[in-house]
């Protein structure tokens, strides 16, 4: 009798679109999980979707414009003392 230890996953990256869109899955399975989207991972990528839509929406919404002024105040603080 033979007992297995340690089986190695490989995992298989696909792209249908050319390396916009890239898909894993485990060799043998049909199923498959977004890798990444434009360079980014899924989670980034639906984030910069819905700040796309945030600013578009803050043409007609003075609060979200105010808040967004402050989040791009905020980020410009930060960058400048990470980048002494």
């Amino acid at each position: 009798m033979s007992i297995v230890k340690k089986t190695e996953v490989i995992t298989v990256y696909e792209s249908p679109d050319g390396g916009i869109t890239v898909y894993s899955r485990e060799v043998g399975q049909i199923e498959r999980k977004v890798a990444s989207i434009d360079g980014l991972a899924p989670e980034i990528y639906n984030q910069w979707i819905l700040w796309r839509d945030i600013l578009k929406y803050s043409q007609d919404s003075v609060a979200l414009k105010d808040l967004i002024d402050k989040a791009e105040i905020t980020y410009a603080l930060i960058k400048k003392d990470t980048t002494k």
